[in-house]
């Protein structure tokens, strides 16, 4: 990865010049020309299309499907053909990338986002403990049953965030296994001779016919 597209990934998450400089060991005067060439980078297609021009929008492209957006997303912003996206995305196996690029993230914040969700469900059991309280001491009223009520769905959200997020780990993992795979196939294909293909096709066409006459 060059140090333009490193430049960029950490743009995307939001880091200042300074903290760019310390973590890639750069001059700040180098992240600051990257910044402006990345923020120079726009989906003005009256933009002269020059090589230097498309060289950075593709780095720019680079950057943001490897930190998480889609094709099209990505496409839209620099006013690049989705065709042209996709094919640098599949090229250099960008979204396989960008998995372990939000696993990653995921990983490094777990301890922030665990910490948020145990305060979150100790403030919760706090405020339900003088829900109870009250109605001990002043009875049921309508306002109380609502924030009783209210106080239930937020223990229940905050409970289902850690399903949630099981299963958005077995569907991250399941996506970079499916893609790892559909590289490997294409990979394989693109190697075939016009025989091996014939021969393929001769096969299909058989389990076709075994299956219809079943």
């Amino acid at each position: 990865m060059s140090t333009r597209q490193k430049v960029y990934k950490l743009i995307i998450e939001k880091k200042n010049n300074d903290e760019i400089a310390e973590a890639l060991n750069v001059s700040k005067r180098t992240v600051e020309r990257y910044r402006k060439d990345f923020n120079d980078t726009t989906n003005d297609k009256n933009a002269t299309a020059t090589n230097d021009n498309r060289r950075k929008k593709k780095e720019k492209a680079r950057a943001l499907i490897e930190s998480g957006e889609t094709i099209r997303e990505v496409a839209d912003k620099l006013g690049l053909s989705k065709s042209v996206a996709g094919e640098l995305s599949s090229k250099e196996k960008l979204q396989v990338k960008q998995l372990d690029y939000l696993k990653s993230l995921r990983e490094k914040y777990s301890k922030e986002i665990e910490q948020n969700k145990e305060d979150r469900f100790y403030i919760n059991t706090e405020a339900k403990e003088r829900i109870w309280q009250e109605l001990r001491e002043f009875g049921i009223s309508k306002e109380l049953q609502d924030t009783l009520k209210q106080n239930e769905l937020t223990e229940q959200e905050i409970l289902e965030l850690n399903r949630l997020e099981r299963l958005e780990r077995f569907e991250l993992e399941k996506a970079k296994y499916k893609d790892n795979r559909l590289n490997i196939i294409s990979e394989e294909l693109a190697n075939l001779t016009d025989s091996d293909i014939e021969k393929i096709l001769q096969i299909i066409e058989k389990s076709k016919e075994v299956d219809q006459d079943e």
